[in-house]
């Protein structure tokens, strides 16, 4: 019974009929009618005082303990008892809340974590099942909001049960944002939308990759609650290695020969032996196992390649954590009356669209980090 709770502590009132029970075995019983030929003698003997006690010791019998019992119970049940883990399960409040959601949707999101708490999804997948999971916990009169974070903050607000249920549907089909999140930002645009006349309760869905300002923290006027999801799940050799850079440039005093730079990465905290390949134009040209140090330090290769090559493939074939950055592309050639259809995925795009117009025969299609149209480009 450890870890008890009585959520009527008033239905021990109850326990008082013990004292009554007790008193009514005390009493003494109607004696029984017996039939007898003569008075005569009886009438002699000395008569017993009308004003003699009528209470005798309580008879510790069964009938006794049973009714004993059987009050205790009453009143046990009157209290509503509980566990604490019974309690942990119950939503006991009784004011209605405001729930901020801080999802993290950074590129670190997109890790998939084999045998881990993602369940074989990424780390967004994950962290979006739990903040849905919380969202179906909302009573009416509840209000929601969810803040994604990634290179643009999307903001998603729900007041009644409609726009709830309108709220998880849009939440399901989103895709993740990607790029890098400032949670500084966010936490001061949670602390903007308190609301003073609700109980306000700030969740944070993340890998643990984020950080912020301490002051900005102690500021928000609310608890932070986290649910942490990824880590190296038993299916992955390694936390995460990366193409960190690939470019090119000519061979100097050699017109016939361009040079090719990759700078490679290991995140984890040991080191990491990885196959390298390189593919000019389709085609496997070299391949090689790389020795990455650990904890972040880099390892760049060369190779010298054919002018006439006109696209160059790296890939590191290693199973870790984050698959997108184990492969990177670089056009090194292209004729000048080729059209180039350029795909350009910013929130600020201005500037780097009027380097890309001026490019010979390049046409600039431009959409928003979030936009639905990047969902399709895979299939």
């Amino acid at each position: 019974m450890s870890g008890l709770e009585l959520l009527l502590p008033l239905g021990l009132i109850a326990l008082l009929a013990v004292p009554a029970v007790v008193l009514l075995h005390m009493r003494h019983t109607t004696p029984v009618t017996r039939p007898v030929p003569t008075l005569r003698f009886w009438l002699a003997t000395e008569p017993e005082p009308a004003e003699r006690v009528r209470l005798r010791r309580p008879p510790l019998s069964a009938l006794l303990l049973l009714q004993i019992l059987i009050v205790g119970l009453i009143a046990l049940g009157l209290t509503r008892p509980a566990t604490a883990r019974s309690l942990a399960g119950l939503d006991l409040r009784t004011e209605p809340q405001h729930l901020i959601v801080l999802l993290d949707g950074s590129t670190s999101m997109a890790a998939t974590d084999t045998g881990g708490d993602t369940g074989g999804g990424t780390r967004f997948d994950a962290a979006r099942e739990r903040v849905l999971a919380e969202l179906r916990g909302l009573r009416e009169g509840d209000v929601a909001t969810v803040l994604v974070l990634g290179t643009r903050t999307v903001s998603l607000e729900a007041t009644d049960a409609g726009s709830l249920s309108a709220l998880r549907g849009r939440l399901a089909g989103l895709p993740q944002p990607g790029g890098r999140a400032d949670l500084s930002a966010a936490l001061t645009l949670a602390r903007d939308l308190l609301l003073p006349d609700l109980a306000d309760r700030v969740l944070l869905a993340s890998d643990g990759a984020l950080t912020a300002d301490p002051g900005v923290v102690a500021a928000l006027g609310a608890p932070i609650e986290e649910i942490r999801v990824g880590g190296v799940g038993t299916g992955l050799a390694v936390a995460n290695v990366a193409i960190t850079d690939l470019t090119a440039r000519a061979t100097p005093g050699n017109p016939d020969q361009q040079q090719l730079y990759a700078r490679l990465a290991n995140f984890s905290a040991a080191p990491v032996r990885a196959p390298v390949v390189l593919t000019t134009d389709g085609i496997e040209a070299a391949r090689r196992d790389v020795d990455l140090p650990p904890d972040g330090s880099a390892v760049e290769l060369v190779w010298n390649l054919p002018a006439e090559v006109a696209q160059a493939d790296v890939r590191l074939e290693v199973a870790d954590a984050l698959a997108a950055d184990d492969r990177a592309s670089l056009v090194l050639r292209q004729e000048t009356d080729l059209a180039l259809d350029v795909l350009l995925v910013s929130d600020a795009p201005r500037a780097l669209r009027r380097a890309l117009e001026v490019l010979p025969g390049a046409q600039v299609t431009v959409e928003a980090s979030d936009s639905p149209v990047l969902a399709t480009l895979g299939s």
